[in-house]
């Protein structure tokens, strides 16, 4: 349930669209990647998955 609430949240506040591809936990770890995710979804970049989760930032 709060998987879903994090994912509207962040559609409503940050104003993207999230789209099923882009619903992978790496995407919403951590406060740093989902910070990156919500900026290449802005920049319009195709969202992808890190293999091995590197890149924490």
């Amino acid at each position: 349930m709060f998987a879903l609430e994090l994912v509207t949240f962040v559609e409503q506040h940050f104003r993207v669209e999230i789209a099923v591809e882009d619903l992978d936990l790496d995407n919403f770890r951590t406060l740093g990647r989902t910070a990156a995710f919500v900026r290449r979804k802005r920049a319009g970049a195709t969202v992808e998955r890190r293999p091995g989760g590197a890149g924490d930032g």
